[in-house]
Formats: C-alpha cells, sequence, structure tokens
C-alpha cells in the first residue's frame, strides 16, 4: 500500500480509493450469533471486522451530512414558529433612587436590554437545543498578527486575584441594593425563523460543553490524563436520538432540498423519494419488501411531506446506521 501511495504520487484520493475497493475492506462483520472463539478467529484472520457504533463525532456529522443541515433548507419565513419567553421588568409605576419610572412591560424589555434579564424559557422546552455548540472561528484564528498591538494586548493581560474579584461582587452587590426599583416578571412572544443549520464536528470547540450531544455518546472531556472516550450505550443517548433537536430536523423535508421536489407539486415519485432516502442515510437501495412499506407510510400520512418526515427517523434510528458494518 506505501508503494502505491508513492506510485501515485502521493494522491490521498487515490490511496481511500484503494482501501474502499479491496476486498478486505468490503468484507462483512463477523457474525454475533456464533461462538465468540470463531468470531475472535474470523475477525483475525478473515479481516471480518467486529460491529461498533459509530464515535460520536461520526454519528454527528453523519447526521447533518444525511439530513441536509449543513446549509438551511427551509425558505425564509415557511418555518416561523412561536417562542415564549420569561423576562423581569420594572412594576408599571414603579421608580427607582434616579427617579427611573417602570412602565409598558413590552416597552420596558425593549429599552431595558440586559436588563430586563431574559431567562431561557422557550416553547419547546430548555433542554431542546442540546446539540447547539461553539464553532469557532479558524479564519479569524488563523490570520496572521497586523503590527504589534495584539502582542502588546496580550502582555498587558493579567488575571485578576481572589480579592480583586471579591471587591467587584460586593461593589455590584452594593449598587444592586441602591436601587429601589420593584420588578416583576412577565411572558413576551416572539416569533422567530426557525431555519437551523449544523456545523461539522471539527469545527466546533472541543470539549463540548457538558450536556451536549458529542458528551453524551461519549466524547471524553480531557480535563485528566487517561481520561478515556465512553462508548457504553445509556438512556440518554436513546432520548437524544428519539427525541433530540437534531434528529427532528434531519427528518424533517425543507423545500431546497431535491427530496421536497418528489413530494410536492404536479411530479410527485414516491419510488425515487424512498430510494433516495435509503440513499442518502443507510447508503443503498430498500429492498422490495422495504420499498412497499415506505410507500404505505407515506400513503396513510396526513402529507407526503409528514410522512418522509417520519421514515426519515426511523432511518436514522435504525441499528444499520449508527452502526458500521
Amino acid at each position: 500500500m506505501a508503494t502505491e501511495f508513492v506510485a501515485g504520487d502521493y494522491d490521498l484520493r487515490g490511496l481511500v480509493k484503494l482501501i474502499v475497493t479491496s476486498d478486505a475492506y468490503q468484507r462483512a462483520h463477523a457474525p454475533v450469533d456464533i461462538e465468540e472463539p470463531r468470531r475472535l478467529q474470523m475477525e483475525e484472520y478473515l479481516f471480518a471486522t467486529p460491529v461498533r457504533r459509530m464515535i460520536a463525532e461520526s454519528l454527528y456529522d453523519s447526521i447533518v451530512t444525511a439530513g441536509h443541515l449543513f446549509e438551511v433548507k427551509h425558505s425564509p419565513g415557511r418555518n416561523e414558529r412561536t417562542i415564549y419567553e420569561t423576562v423581569r421588568v420594572p412594576k408599571a409605576g414603579a421608580e427607582d433612587s434616579k427617579g427611573n419610572v417602570g412602565g409598558d412591560a413590552a416597552t420596558d424589555v425593549a429599552m431595558t436590554g440586559t436588563n430586563a434579564m431574559m431567562s431561557q424559557g422557550m416553547s419547546g422546552g430548555g433542554g431542546y437545543g442540546l446539540e447547539a455548540a461553539i464553532e469557532l472561528d479558524f479564519a479569524a484564528l488563523l490570520k496572521e498578527q497586523e503590527g504589534d498591538d495584539e502582542a502588546v494586548a496580550l502582555d498587558n493581560m493579567k488575571a485578576m486575584s481572589k480579592e480583586e474579584i471579591e471587591a467587584q461582587r460586593l461593589m455590584a452587590m452594593r449598587n444592586a441594593r441602591r436601587s429601589s426599583m420593584e420588578y416583576e416578571e412577565t411572558k413576551v412572544a416572539r416569533v422567530i425563523d426557525d431555519n437551523p443549520s449544523f456545523s461539522s464536528s471539527l469545527r466546533m470547540q472541543s470539549p463540548a460543553p457538558d450536556g451536549h450531544f458529542l458528551r453524551i455518546f461519549g466524547q471524553p472531556n480531557r480535563t485528566e490524563l487517561g481520561d478515556l472516550r465512553d462508548d457504553t450505550a445509556s438512556m440518554r443517548q436513546a432520548l437524544m436520538m428519539l427525541n433530540g433537536r437534531i434528529t427532528n430536523e434531519a427528518s424533517r423535508v425543507g423545500d431546497l432540498e431535491p427530496m421536497y421536489r418528489l413530494l410536492t407539486g404536479a411530479s410527485v415519485d414516491f419510488d425515487s423519494a424512498v430510494k433516495l432516502a435509503y440513499l442518502e442515510i443507510l447508503t443503498r437501495r430498500p429492498s422490495v419488501t422495504e420499498l412497499a412499506e415506505a410507500k404505505e407510510m407515506l400513503a396513510e400520512a396526513e402529507s407526503p411531506l409528514i410522512g418522509m418526515a417520519d421514515l426519515r427517523w426511523v432511518l436514522l434510528n435504525c441499528h444499520e446506521f449508527r452502526f458500521l458494518p
């Protein structure tokens, strides 16, 4: 293989093609219903791969790819929904030590900005967006420094001592006590165009925040040496796949993806739509039985788009998708 790599002028794409088209790579996995010594022998001498689930990063990126989530897939305005936020605003008629008077709740929310102290409450539940993570701007990180301004600023930075932090905290508490403004909590409705897109796990901060999809599926927190990846299954993983936002968004059919044209309009083609779903998610064509069952699911649904979303959800949650062959 090394000789072929050199002979191919170090073409990485050609090397990958050589590997995936080899007989060894295309062998099926070792059967799980045979005796363990025989299975281990097959894995060692016949290059039969053991069945294993994709690691967290691979599973995450596979869902994003299969669901067309690297880019937005809904046109503007086609996916609006109302969210409700609980905010803390000054009471109507209440006056603080500076003479500021509270008024209409909606006006106070708009005027006070960060002082409104918005909570994280949302109509869909606070834990529905656990797949979101900070995306790193690699272009900015790799940009060369212009002049010495950044270097000087970095040299002038210093860590605050515990005493300085405590002094700032006490000052903030005293300033808060000086205000006699009375506040109340209220719910504010806001219409948003919910048209999400997800980034590759390679562009995210690593490790991901606690509770993120990647951490739930075993990504280590890397706080200690020897902190190994946890590949064991858990109920949280099952719930994330069944009810998580990334699976839900990947299942839905957007009007900007090819699948939409096969399910709407005058040229409806259920056969091609089902075959495309299998190719995108399981990278194979459906069997005759699978095709018939999928078409029945589309026909019995409230609409073909909803039926296809159900089919995609089933395929994303099946073992064939999550486990490597």
